[in-house]
């Protein structure tokens, strides 16, 4: 059994460190790919080793992640460079598929994380994958003003969450996991107190991400994004229906999986 953690951006994987954990206790194989690294060659090579701190602190080695010299997309871009990040990751993985993806949720947050979301529907369909996406949540603005949001939220709308039950060790342990990423201390000084409030109140809780929620508003009202400038949700939509259009099965060897 391999599972594809589908993420953003580096860092974007800290909120799947239990689903990780138990792959790991699990023996199964991992691949981490990333559909939008900063631009910026010096930032770019200190997120990865921050991510590589990251996931050696989960026993994953540096082979277990997917990565390109000249990346399809870099961070913001997703509006305009989704379908080839697609294509890129498709491509690299095509010969041996995963049997299942992890990816970020489709909720609203940040447009490069939805579209990362619909490039996970996009590849489970070309590859025919019969385990569904489960997605896991970062941040979304449901229900608040301006700039403000919640951290891990559970979308009623997304349907029914699977739970995963965590020891006070490995609490502990993903809690003292944040200290991997400091070049991003002022983003988790934020997130990172609000992801852990819903994590006290409800648990570590996933999702199936489900095709029919592509194209949907994640939640009523202004999205965050929406609220921060940064895209409309028409355009995502937009870009989401033609991830998933051109998610044509795979070419002949695509389905000789990994063991």
């Amino acid at each position: 059994m391999t599972t594809l953690f589908l993420s953003a951006h580096y860092d974007d994987e800290f909120g799947a460190w239990p689903l990780i954990a138990k792959a790991r206790r699990d023996g199964e194989a991992m691949v981490f790919a990333y559909t939008a690294p900063p631009r910026e060659p010096g930032l770019r090579a200190r997120r990865l080793a921050e991510t590589q701190a990251f996931l050696a602190s989960l026993e994953v080695g540096p082979e277990a992640l997917l990565t390109f010299e000249t990346p399809a997309a870099f961070d913001g871009e997703m509006l305009d460079r989704a379908l080839a990040a697609f294509e890129q990751i498709a491509g690299a993985l095509d010969r041996s598929p995963p049997d299942r993806i992890v990816a970020v949720a489709w909720e609203g947050g940040h447009s490069d994380h939805d579209l990362t979301a619909a490039v996970a529907l996009a590849l489970a369909q070309r590859w025919a994958l019969t385990e569904p996406v489960r997605q896991f949540p970062l941040y979304t603005g449901e229900g608040l003003p301006g700039p403000l949001f919640h951290g891990a939220r559970i979308l009623a709308g997304s349907g029914p969450t699977q739970s995963l039950t965590l020891s006070a060790a490995e609490w502990r342990d993903y809690a003292a996991s944040v200290r991997h990423f400091p070049s991003q201390a002022g983003v988790w000084s934020t997130l990172w107190p609000l992801m852990f409030a819903s994590f006290a109140s409800g648990g570590y809780r996933t999702q199936e991400l489900k095709p029919e929620r592509i194209g949907k508003r994640p939640h009523t009202g202004p999205l965050l994004y929406e609220r921060r400038g940064k895209a409309r949700f028409d355009e995502v939509a937009a870009v989401a229906a033609s991830l998933l259009a051109a998610s044509r099965p795979a070419a002949a060897g695509a389905g000789d999986r990994r063991p």
